[in-house]
């Protein structure tokens, strides 16, 4: 009898685990969505709720689809906490619990995703139709720079770049201050002996802020009385994660602009776009 003869035949409940592999950047996440946490293989797959549709195929390319559903604050807190989330890849094990069967359903890499209501939809192409969608050559003709700051292609370190701040005010101090709204005051300086007070405002704007193994993306800054900087987050940092007194990392933002990439980092000759390229916008209309 095979696996999915075995799958079928099998009607008791609770005795069927699907087990989930996300990898990102480096880091790996085990869950799963049975009702407890499952050990397979000495790994512990922790119990989340998970929601798995079904792998769909389209014969003229060969590609073949899944798509997760998971609240953003559980297993895929990392759609929100780690940025970009280009290269989530992710495979589904089925687990026979009472005879310790598995089968491998579906591997694949992110495609699309979407965030509502507290709630993710992923998207994943299994490998083969994911390399046949890359276009060759993959350099978009388009004014701003293709790379993403601090990608290989990038050349720039975020070591050097990452700045420290303490937390000085958090809206349990502040009731003019919305939850994700932090003032931050300088702590430690960056790779160039520069503090927070060294920068401007904008700086800040489209970066990146990280506390404890979260990060948010910084949607607004701006001076605040006293000589502290007002942070606006694009979501709030979890629950007593970012509280007075605590050190947050701070990385710039990058608009991909010509302008930035001289400007903020000096980076001209790693620019990866094609600013001069005429447009209807900024070419004189003859009649």
């Amino acid at each position: 009898m095979t696996f999915y003869e075995r799958l079928a035949s099998d009607t008791q409940i609770g005795i069927i685990a699907e087990l989930y592999v996300l990898r990102k950047s480096g880091s790996v996440y085990y869950y799963t969505s049975h009702n407890e946490d499952v050990v397979f293989n000495g790994t512990t797959y922790y119990s989340r709720v998970i929601q798995r549709g079904s792998a769909d195929s389209q014969f003229s390319s060969m590609a073949v689809s899944c798509s997760v559903t998971a609240p953003t604050d559980g297993a895929f807190s990392i759609f929100v906490d780690r940025v970009p989330v280009s290269d989530v890849d992710i495979t589904i094990t089925g687990y026979i619990l009472l005879t310790g069967e598995s089968q491998l359903y579906f591997a694949g890499r992110l495609s699309t995703f979407s965030i509502a209501n507290y709630r993710c939809t992923a998207t994943f192409n299994n490998r083969g139709a994911t390399m046949m969608q890359e276009s060759v050559p993959k350099m978009r003709y388009q004014g701003p720079c293709n790379n993403a700051l601090f990608d290989p292609n990038c050349h720039l370190s975020s070591s050097q770049y990452r700045l420290g701040v303490r937390v000085s005010l958090t809206s349990n101090e502040e009731s003019t201050l919305e939850e994700r709204e932090v003032v931050v005051s300088a702590y430690y300086n960056d790779g160039f002996g520069e503090s927070l007070l060294a920068k401007p405002d904008a700086y800040f704007i489209g970066g990146t802020a990280y506390i404890n193994g979260h990060y948010r993306d910084i949607s607004g800054a701006g001076a605040y009385p006293g000589g502290y900087i007002q942070l606006t987050l694009q979501y709030s940092f979890p629950e007593a994660t970012a509280i007075v007194g605590s050190v947050l990392a701070l990385w710039p933002g990058c608009n991909k602009s010509i302008e930035h990439c001289i400007g903020r980092f000096n980076n001209l000759y790693h620019f990866a776009g094609f600013p001069y390229i005429p447009s209807f916008s900024n070419t004189e209309a003859s009649t």
